[in-house]
């Protein structure tokens, strides 16, 4: 989405500056989208060969390669980071900076030790993994939705910790490939943003093949001799349960990049969980700087920057402002 807005500004004869600490093209290409629905095609027609009875198809799964399958999701993220890096670095008038930057005013950031600045910043600085504070997990070690995709063996067992779309696309996939699935939500719906019959049917679907620990709270980690376990309790009755598997994902959530961005320097306001403000035209609270994508938390989706991007964009050239729904 910043590299939308690139375009647009060197297409009108613009100097545009493009940092990007990388990788290149973002979360969608490279930990995001693009990976995970490689994947979990592969687990959708698993899923479609073992259910075909239903249709009255009967079939079976004779072996799964998931060495085979990562590689090949390895293989299309490469080959697409590659043509995005090829082409930043043969854009006339662009100057790309593939490196961390903070800010050191309201326009102003150093990067690499230069001052770089703009009349306009657009901040598209998106969103990490954001890791509970439960005991002992530093220390077992865990998969994110980053390091998971360099996996070569499906583990055998896997205990997932979180309940959005990103734990629950993961929980389908390796249960899938034939991992033993546990997952625990200290929500008490699992992908609560989503309308609540969404929400049931998905447990009911889920729970056919993924052993689920829903309103429960993760506190604790540690290791066993085949892998480690994880501690919940549950809210209302502050029961626990012990969870053991041969790894950990944690998918529990996102957290703003704005911390390293330093955008306090910038004077720019953020709310309390971090992510910054806007109002309806994605103008922050300093004049002539916008903040779109992961980076606002909100619609947290590629489709939705994209978009948000041409709000922006247009906003910035235009004295009469498009204010955009942020509730869509």
């Amino acid at each position: 989405s910043g590299a939308a807005i690139a375009d647009a500004a060197l297409a009108q004869g613009d100097s545009v500056a493009l940092i990007d600490r990388g990788p290149v093209g973002g979360t969608c290409l490279n930990v995001g989208c693009i990976p995970s629905k490689v994947l979990i095609a592969s687990a959708d027609r698993v899923m479609e060969v073992r259910e075909g009875e239903k249709l009255g198809v009967r079939a079976a799964v004779e072996a799964i390669d998931f060495g085979g399958i990562m590689r090949r999701m390895r293989a299309i993220r490469d080959r697409d980071v590659e043509h995005t890096r090829h082409g930043l670095h043969h854009v006339e008038g662009l100057d790309y900076y593939p490196t961390v930057a903070h800010f050191v005013g309201p326009r102003s950031l150093e990067v690499d030790g230069r001052r770089v600045s703009g009349r306009k910043v657009f901040i598209v600085a998106g969103a990490r993994p954001f890791i509970p504070p439960i005991l002992g997990l530093d220390e077992v070690g865990y998969l994110d939705n980053a390091s998971l995709l360099e996996l070569d063996r499906a583990p055998e067992s896997l205990v997932i910790v979180g309940g959005g779309y990103i734990a629950c696309e993961y929980a389908h996939f390796f249960s899938a490939m034939g991992t033993r699935v546990m997952l625990v939500q200290r929500n008490p719906r699992l992908v609560p943003e989503e309308e609540p019959e969404i929400s049931d049917l998905l447990r009911a679907k889920l729970a056919e093949r993924v052993e689920l620990h829903v309103g429960y709270e993760a506190f604790e980690a540690g290791r066993t001799d085949g892998g480690a376990y994880v501690v919940a309790r549950h809210g209302p009755s502050g029961a626990h349960v012990r969870l053991e598997g041969e790894r950990i994902l944690v998918a529990a959530g996102r957290r703003p990049n704005t911390d390293l961005l330093q955008v306090e320097r910038a004077g720019i306001a953020v709310d309390e969980r971090g992510y910054i403000r806007v109002d309806q035209y994605l103008q922050t609270n300093v004049p002539n700087v916008w903040a779109l994508g992961d980076v606002i938390g909100v619609q947290m989706f590629k489709h939705s920057a994209n978009r948000a991007a041409t709000y922006a964009w247009h906003n910035s050239q235009h004295d009469h402002a498009a204010a955009i729904d942020l509730s869509l």
